[in-house]
């Protein structure tokens, strides 16, 4: 006789009782049996339950204490807390960081009382507002009051954690500690401000000992007039004079102490016009570009005939200006200058173009003249930077530094692009200044 053993509407075995006689079972044996079966299969079913049950408690155990194990070995500062202000566990770095033992810190406001000192109050309604966060948040900087009253930074970061069997709510809460980074960020503030301080310092003293310089240059340049006056006139006087009794050789010395003195006289002239570009006060004017090149060609007109030098001047519609126009006046005439100089063996041609752009303007000088090499270009805008003796070229090296000043001052750039042989272009760059 057979009784199938159900877990469910699943057959998980059978019951057998067996007999020698035929006959030995009848219809009360049966469902005695039948009943003895579904009985068997109701206890072996609650033994497996009960079995998964108790394997589910033991693996919920184990992974409470693996999260209280990761929770008080955390390398930084964590806390759970619970809605009402109960604390349920602490890192023991939150207490080795603040010096406070754990038994220590069993509530919120226990905490908030021994960090927070005055508003402590205030600090513990806030943690306990925690519980209704339905999202992490990172909270501001706060400074903590450690058990040997230091004063630490810290970054709170909070997240709802679920809620506990008795319904209260549970909050996650973990902090950083800023300390060292602050205090860096303050040292580096500090050292920010003194050199701010030292570099205001050394501009205020390097500016005062540039005014003196041009004070002082501008000052020698023009005391230096009188006397190189008296000598050029005296020379030259005596020249009138007393040409018949001088030697060769006395009128040979006379003539280089008048071309020496006229040298003299044209780097005063340069000096001084240089100093007042350094004492100049920028007054920006609108200024018709098209007339303040129409009086440079009148200027330069009897020069470059004077040389054989052809002259091309802008013969597109020209904009007005809002500039200095003494400034860019003597910058354009400088490099004009400069290109019916330095001419080389080809006829002598010059060209002036005006360039618009987005970003401003740009006033071009081209020549085919002797050209700069590549090593020279950046020098050739200091002051007293010659390349050429004043046997080969006249000139005082003082033109070209100048014209870098004031674009400088016009709040614009100077540059050339130049080869030996293959003539010179400079080119002053000029804000978009428009009226």
């Amino acid at each position: 006789l057979a009784a199938p053993l159900r877990r469910g509407r699943e057959v998980v075995g059978a019951l057998v009782i067996e007999a020698s006689a035929a006959d030995a079972f009848g219809e009360e044996e049966v469902a005695l049996l039948s009943q003895l079966a579904d009985d068997l299969s109701l206890a072996v079913d609650g033994l497996r339950t009960r079995h998964a049950r108790d394997a589910a408690v033991v693996a919920l155990e184990e992974s409470e204490q693996r999260f209280e194990l990761a929770l008080l070995e955390a390398p930084w500062p964590v806390m759970l807390h619970a809605e009402g202000g109960e604390v349920l566990a602490v890192s023991r770095a939150w207490s080795s960081l603040t010096g406070y033992a754990v038994d220590e810190l069993d509530s919120v406001e226990a905490w908030c009382r021994r960090a927070y000192g005055d508003e402590a109050a205030v600090m513990c309604a806030r943690v306990e507002q925690l519980v209704e966060l339905t999202r992490p948040e990172e909270g501001a900087l706060r400074s903590v009051r450690t058990a040997s009253g230091e004063e630490r930074i810290w970054q709170f970061h909070s997240a709802p954690l679920g809620r506990l069997p008795d319904g209260r709510r549970l909050v996650l809460s973990s902090a950083y500690d800023l300390t060292e980074r602050a205090q860096h960020e303050q040292e580096l503030q500090r050292l920010n401000s003194q050199l701010e301080a030292r570099v205001r310092e050394r501009t205020a003293r390097l500016e005062t000992a540039h005014r003196d310089l041009q004070e002082f240059s501008y000052s020698v340049s023009h005391d230096l007039r009188a006397p190189l006056r008296a000598v050029h006139g005296f020379a030259q006087l005596l020249g009138r004079r007393c040409h018949e009794q001088l030697s060769a050789d006395g009128q040979r010395l006379l003539a280089n102490i008048l071309e020496a003195s006229s040298q003299m006289s044209r780097l005063i002239d340069d000096l001084l016009d240089y100093a007042r570009v350094g004492r100049h006060e920028v007054r920006r004017e609108e200024i018709a570009l098209a007339d303040m090149l129409d009086e440079l060609a009148r200027e330069f007109a009897e020069r470059a005939a004077r040389g054989g030098a052809v002259v091309r001047w802008p013969d597109q519609p020209l904009p007005t200006l809002v500039t200095d126009a003494v400034l860019l006046r003597k910058s354009l005439a400088n490099l004009i200058d400069n290109a019916l100089t330095y001419t080389g063996v080809a006829e002598p041609e010059v060209e002036v173009a005006v360039e618009s752009g987005p970003d401003g303007l740009c006033l071009a000088v081209r020549d085919n003249g002797i050209g700069i090499a590549e090593e020279h270009q950046e020098r050739i805008f200091e002051a007293f930077r010659r390349l050429h003796g004043s046997d080969e070229y006249p000139g005082t090296g003082i033109g070209l530094a100048s014209v870098k000043r004031s674009m400088e001052l016009l709040g614009g750039t100077v540059d050339v692009v130049s080869a030996p042989g293959a003539g010179s272009t400079f080119r002053l760059w000029l804000p978009a200044r428009r009226p």
